[in-house]
């Protein structure tokens, strides 16, 4: 999966290449109060992904994007992503980055990856980092992207993220997906990369 985040709310959506992976576009939604937007892209292959870059194209940016690539394994191949949903997040702007969204399938993985401009984000207690606080620009002109998760033993609805998560008001927004496992024994995280940058294209191999 392949999560962009960007500080002009008015671009159309980017495409996504590399690694061997054909990606879709999963979800998106723009900040309710119009600072930025978000995407997500998942892509799957029966074999291991060839491994080298990733490139994001982004048609006319010329403002700061932040990105994170993160790969599974023991998915199921057939219905992936369970679930998914955003949220537009607050206005006025608050300090509680979260959502709910409900599972299929037990041992499913709730991953939620968010944005939320210059200020800091603390995963909550029962749940666990992948890549959070990446940032690029500076100032008030910043777009940043955290991305974290939680294995969820008895499908049900579940919330990521919590009150206070945040260290100060701010902008934010969320897409969240449910990881369906491809048996028992649940998924296997297996590594992330982040990608930066302003401007067409950008990439980091993973």
């Amino acid at each position: 999966m392949v999560f962009v985040a960007a500080r002009d709310d008015t671009l159309g959506d980017p495409s996504v290449s590399g690694d061997g992976v054909t990606y879709a576009l999963e979800a998106s939604v723009a900040n309710t109060q119009t600072q930025f937007k978000i995407w997500l892209f998942s892509g799957q292959e029966s074999t291991t992904p060839t491994g080298g870059a990733i490139t994001v194209t982004l048609s006319g940016n010329l403002d700061p994007v932040a990105c994170i690539a993160t790969r599974w394994n023991a998915v199921d191949t057939t219905d992936a992503i369970e679930a998914n949903g955003t949220d537009a997040g607050p206005n006025p702007d608050d300090d509680d980055m979260l959502m709910s969204l409900t599972t299929l399938t037990n041992d499913a993985v709730h991953l939620g990856f968010g944005s939320h401009r210059n200020k800091t984000f603390t995963v909550p207690g029962t749940e666990t980092s992948l890549s959070i606080n990446n940032s690029y620009g500076s100032g008030g002109d910043v777009a940043s992207a955290s991305a974290w998760y939680e294995t969820v033993a008895t499908a049900s609805s579940n919330q990521i993220g919590d009150t206070a998560d945040l260290n100060a008001d701010i902008d934010w927004a969320i897409i969240s997906v449910s990881l369906k496992p491809s048996g028992a024994g649940g998924l296997a995280w297996n590594e992330e990369g982040i990608l930066r940058g302003v401007g067409r294209g950008i990439g980091r191999g993973i």
